[in-house]
């Protein structure tokens, strides 16, 4: 294989399905192009919510989502990078503030990264049994005047950074690190999943006029909202698809795998009233984003994002759903649109996370220099690789 040609793999674990996409990177006119050369999936059991409750279990269905991809790529999967969601995820907002300790009082790097690490410090009770990721800077300010752009360089006396800390359970992040390592596979590095999503849910565009990426899972519902090109809010909602589909069960008292294959079609064509389907898919829709509006309620978040709502993953797939987000939360709202065809019969909803980890590692991939996004492990500013994933 060429010096300029890399295989990487994007793994994400999810509380249905776990999914194995393999890239091929080569090198075209000094950019990386990726072309996906194997797809596998598996039955995720063993897992809840994100959380593994089954060891076993879950091993066996990595290892033949593992099988699957290899087969496909004709290459064997020994290293990954690993999408990391569900309810094990949270984020929290810091503020750290220093004063320039360089000469002249010129802003250096280690002042940028002191300001940070306060401000990390600041919140770190709440962080207990908790791995955290790269903060993402929100918001610059020297001498209480807002910084566009890199502070570093500036003249001035007192530095304020705000950041985003999106951190998961530690046991938990350990423990799909562990199972990766059971089946063979060391992670590289890991990335929040509905981050590695919006790198092909939501253009540059969306991004910087402000958009909502929900991302509706089988167990778990993940809101990440975007502004000025940075992801300014991120929450779990415990509420997923799979509600709807044993809501459907009930009602229509079918079996799950029959509600669940209505849930994503409809009801045209069988012998169930229309009109009573609409009723309970209306009913989970109208739950689920008046939870979300009334969450950023609370926070007292302004409602302004001019790009709107975009929806993903499986519970996306329900007809109707749109029209509800648009009423309730009183924005645009559509379905992503897919950057790519399905695999392995699966509609690329269920495939956002999975692609999305295998671009965001292209970008960070020692051979990609010329993205300027060093690797984290080179990074001498680790805030800095993440922030630049989101600069236009």
């Amino acid at each position: 294989m060429s010096k300029r040609t890399r295989i990487i793999t994007g793994i994400d674990i999810g509380s249905s399905l776990i999914k194995v996409m393999v890239f091929r990177v080569a090198e075209h006119e000094g950019e990386p192009v990726s072309q996906v050369i194997g797809f596998g999936k598996a039955e995720a059991r063993g897992i809840e919510r994100g959380y593994i409750v089954n060891h076993t279990d879950a091993l066996r269905s990595l290892q033949s989502a593992l099988a699957e991809a290899e087969k496909n790529a004709k290459h064997h999967v020994h290293e990954a990078y690993l999408a990391i969601g569900g309810e094990m995820l949270r984020a929290d907002y810091a503020h750290g503030e220093t004063i320039a300790q360089g000469p002249n009082q010129i802003i250096t790097a280690d002042d940028i990264e002191r300001a940070i690490a306060y401000g990390t410090e600041q919140v770190r009770g709440e962080l207990v049994n908790a791995h955290i990721f790269p903060e993402i800077v929100l918001r610059t300010a020297l001498d209480e005047k807002k910084v566009l752009g890199r502070a570093e360089g500036m003249q001035g006396n007192k530095l304020e950074v705000d950041t985003l800390i999106v951190s998961a359970l530690a046991q938990q992040f350990d423990e799909l690190k562990l199972l990766a390592q059971h089946a063979g596979v060391h992670i590289l590095d890991a990335v929040p999943a509905p981050l590695a999503a919006s790198l092909v849910s939501l253009s540059r565009v969306h991004k910087r006029m402000g958009a909502m990426l929900i991302d509706i899972g089988a167990e778990t519902t993940t809101v990440t909202v975007f502004e000025e090109s940075r992801p300014v809010a991120l929450f779990v909602q415990p509420i997923g698809s799979m509600n709807l589909s044993e809501e459907l069960a009930v009602q229509f008292r079918i079996s799950p795998e029959d509600a669940d294959k209505i849930k994503r079609v409809g009801v045209q064509g069988t012998a169930f009233p229309k009109k009573k389907y609409d009723a309970v898919v209306n009913d989970f829709y109208t739950k689920l984003f008046t939870s979300i509006r009334d969450h950023f309620r609370r926070m007292k978040f302004r409602n302004i994002l001019p790009a709107g709502v975009f929806l993903t993953g499986g519970g996306a797939l329900a007809s109707g759903a749109p029209d509800i987000a648009r009423d309730i939360l009183e924005l645009p709202a559509r379905v992503v649109v897919s950057p790519f065809e399905k695999k392995g019969g699966i509609p690329h909803e269920y495939l956002m996370t999975v692609y999305g980890t295998c671009m965001w590692a292209v970008n960070l991939d020692e051979e990609a220099a010329e993205s300027g996004i060093p690797t984290p492990a080179k990074a001498k500013n680790l805030f800095s690789y993440w922030l630049k994933q989101f600069i236009p």
